[in-house]
């Protein structure tokens, strides 16, 4: 992608993200068991920090090949990091959250305004802040419905809900059915030009749904289950070792 300055064939384009994703999973539980856990905010945040220079850098030697920017893991991994930070303040940090339950609320407001504001500046230095501002609209938005928001009420419908399970498989298919779709319907590429391609779009709208339903059931659910069985929580490790107790008598 970097050396030819494309995400690629256009139906295989959502998968950057997910290749990015893979090599994430795979460093950050190493990560995660290998770091001191008084030092694993600071390393956190120090990669965050790090991701903001490489975009800058990327951005100010290379304006005309940004690629690299956007689809390797450095330079997107303040958006990662800051995720993993949100779930270690929430399990591991004594915090005051009631405190901070306007703020998280705020945040989300404040961050889009000011990705409103670096969007008119433009530049290396507002290319390297946008995604650090995207990350923490999520991050403090993700706490406040934790948190149990007023907001967060309308996330509990089973519409959204539904979406929400389902989205990132029918992120990953939409293209590939829309292509599919205008192909063979039209003979063409995607487009919103006439009012056949505006057609055949719309159309191919509950076919995505269904297509990412079943991938959602078929493929990602199974996955998720069998990763799951493998996490050893405290129930699990208490009942083990009633088991074992009660099979060697001891007390």
């Amino acid at each position: 992608m970097i050396s030819t300055g494309t995400i690629g064939a256009h139906w295989l384009a959502p998968t950057w993200t997910l290749a990015l994703e893979e090599h994430f999973y795979l460093l950050a539980p190493l990560i995660i068991v290998m770091a001191p856990r008084r030092l694993l905010p600071w390393l956190l945040a120090g990669v965050a920090g790090a991701a903001v220079l490489i975009r800058f850098t990327i951005h100010t030697l290379y304006p005309d090949s940004p690629m690299a920017a956007l689809v390797l893991l450095p330079s997107r991994a303040d958006l990662l990091c800051l995720g993993i930070l949100a779930a270690v303040a929430m399990t591991s940090w004594n915090v005051d959250w009631p405190r901070f339950d306007f703020a998280l609320r705020l945040t989300p407001i404040l961050a889009l305004v000011s990705i409103l504001g670096l969007k008119a500046v433009d530049g290396p230095v507002a290319e390297a802040l946008i995604p650090l501002a995207m990350a923490v609209c999520c991050t403090s938005f993700l706490l406040a419905l934790v948190r149990d928001a007023p907001e967060a009420k309308r996330f509990k419908g089973p519409l959204l809900r539904f979406f929400g399970n389902n989205s990132y498989c029918i992120y990953l298919t939409h293209i590939p059915v829309l292509g599919l779709m205008h192909g063979l319907i039209l003979g063409q590429k995607p487009a919103l030009q006439t009012p056949a391609q505006w057609a055949v779009s719309l159309a191919a709208l509950p076919i995505c749904v269904l297509v990412g339903w079943g991938m959602t059931k078929l493929v990602e659910e199974p996955l998720t289950r069998y990763g799951r069985s493998w996490r050893w929580s405290d129930a699990r490790r208490s009942s083990k070792i009633g088991s074992a107790a009660a099979q060697t008598g001891t007390p």
